[in-house]
Parts: C-alpha cells; sequence; structure tokens
C-alpha cells in the first residue's frame, strides 16, 4: 500500500457541518466517476446515483426524515428517550450541506433466473440473500471510492443510513423506481470543521484466522 494512500485513509473523516461554498458541478462528476470505478460482481455496475443540489429539495428530504424520526420517536421505550433523541440528529446532517449524492443499487438477478422451481428452499433462500447482498456490496464499494475521491480534493462528506427510517416517503419524492432502491444518504460539502480521528479497534481484535 503506497504511503499517499495510507494518509488517504486515515485523512478521511465524516464531516457534517459545511461552508456555503456550491459545488460544481464538474466536482461532482468528478466524485461519481471515482465511484464508478468500483469492483461489481459480474461486472453489472447495480448503481445509480442521484444529486439534489437545490436546498429546497434538500429541505423536502429532511422534513420527510424528521417526521419518520418523530414517528418512530412515539414508540421508544422511555429508558431510551434521550439516547434517541441524540441519535435522530445524525439523520438530518445533510439538510445544510451544499449537495446530497443518494446512492441506489439493484439487485443481481444471475442465478436466481437460472435455477428451476425444483431448487431446494434452503438453496432458494441462500441465492435471494446472495443476490439481495451483490447490490448492496457493489454499491457500498463505489460509494467508499466517492467517500476518498472527496477526500482528495479537500471536500467532507458524511454517508449515512439514518434516513432510510423515511424509505417510502424518500422513494416516492426522489421517484426511485420500483426495481431500484436506496442504499444511503452521502453528505458533501467544503468543511467548516476538522473532526479528530475516532478510536479504531486494533488489527488483533478484529480478525479471526481459520485453519
Amino acid at each position: 500500500m503506497s504511503k499517499c494512500l495510507d494518509a488517504l485513509l486515515e485523512r478521511r473523516r465524516s464531516v457534517r457541518q459545511y461552508t456555503d461554498e456550491a459545488l460544481s458541478r464538474e466536482t461532482l462528476e468528478s466524485l461519481i466517476a471515482a465511484a464508478i470505478q468500483a469492483p461489481s460482481a459480474s461486472n453489472r455496475q447495480p448503481w445509480r446515483f442521484l444529486v439534489v443540489c437545490d436546498a429546497k429539495v434538500r429541505g423536502e428530504l429532511a422534513d420527510l426524515v424528521e417526521a419518520a424520526a418523530a414517528r418512530v420517536g412515539e414508540h421508544v421505550s422511555k429508558p431510551f428517550s434521550a439516547a434517541y433523541e441524540d441519535y435522530r440528529k445524525y439523520f438530518v446532517h445533510f439538510r445544510e450541506a451544499p449537495a446530497v449524492i443518494v446512492p441506489l443499487y439493484r439487485d443481481a438477478e444471475i442465478l436466481g433466473r437460472m435455477v428451476g422451481p425444483t431448487v431446494a428452499p434452503q438453496d432458494r433462500a441462500s441465492i435471494e440473500l446472495m443476490e439481495s447482498r451483490t447490490g448492496i456490496v457493489s454499491t457500498a464499494l463505489a460509494v467508499e471510492n466517492l467517500l476518498l475521491k472527496a477526500t482528495e480534493l479537500g471536500l467532507g462528506t458524511s454517508m449515512m443510513t439514518g434516513p432510510l427510517v423515511a424509505e417510502a416517503a424518500l422513494r416516492e419524492r426522489l421517484d426511485v423506481k420500483a426495481s431500484w432502491h436506496i442504499l444511503a444518504f452521502v453528505a458533501v460539502g467544503v468543511p467548516a470543521e476538522t473532526p479528530n480521528p475516532t478510536v479504531r479497534k486494533e488489527v488483533a481484535q478484529v480478525i479471526r484466522w481459520v485453519e
């Protein structure tokens, strides 16, 4: 691994405060160009990227998320109320970002089309799980490319899945077709903060050698 890549990986942070500086279409397209260099299963490239720069639309999306989060909050047990209120704040940090990128993914439909109705239920379930995760994993790889490219350009990003609490309403507002799924929201902008590095687990804590 090159020293440059090491430095880039270490420099990436989740940024939640941005300046008012707008991002050019060229800059945003360069992020997508980096994203689509990611590998994908069978080179299906099961991704699309919605880009939201209009402040009014971002506000509408954030309102939908806040409304859903409030509904869910009514059913949070009292011992968790304070923790939930703190947690839900992270769902709408994209409201003030100059741009929001919404990566979409599509399930793979390869092996599922090949096998007939006689396949064992257990194998059918495994195939469906595999093909669902294929789209998720492939598109997540593309998002990581996007985050690293943004870091290289001096931009701040924050990938968040919290907005998916309002997934149905977001699909309708963004006109997401039935065969596509929202992976996450990615806020992008010129950072107005420099977050400290977060503590990472040691390699020894997360690795297990199988023999």
